[in-house]
């Protein structure tokens, strides 16, 4: 059974549209690396992070220059997955503090957050 995929690997046109209805299969994954796909639809995403339930390691961080389509209704999904202990949403500007605050809360075991380039979270002190 499938636990790890690397997506940002797959060089092939429109990898988003072909690689999120095959996440939604991939019940089992525990590491999920889609960096360097960007563009990534947030409600679709949403859709394919809600079937992860044991994911450990997200990285949707984009390429430098270029931004994830990652969302708050991404983050809500992602917040479900209480064994999360990693994640990278670096260049993500759609991501707000209120999304943010949903993983950062709900994912008790998360160990290691990457906000680089993530403007609409607020720059203040997070309360837990």
């Amino acid at each position: 059974m499938l636990r790890s995929l690397v997506g940002s690997e797959m060089c092939i046109r429109d990898s988003s549209k072909r690689i999120l209805p095959a996440i939604k299969l991939c019940v089992n994954l525990t590491e999920l690396d889609l960096s360097g796909i960007s563009k990534l639809p947030d409600q679709e995403l949403a859709q394919a992070l809600a079937q992860l339930p044991k994911l450990q390691v997200l990285d949707v961080g984009a390429l430098q220059g270029t931004c994830t389509g990652l969302g708050d209704a991404s983050l809500v999904a992602l917040s479900r997955c209480s064994q999360l202990r990693s994640l990278d949403i670096t260049n993500s500007p759609n991501v707000t503090t209120h999304g943010f605050m949903q993983v950062a809360t709900q994912c008790v075991h998360l160990e290691r957050v990457l906000l680089r380039n993530c403007h609409n979270i607020a720059n203040a002190p997070i309360e837990m």
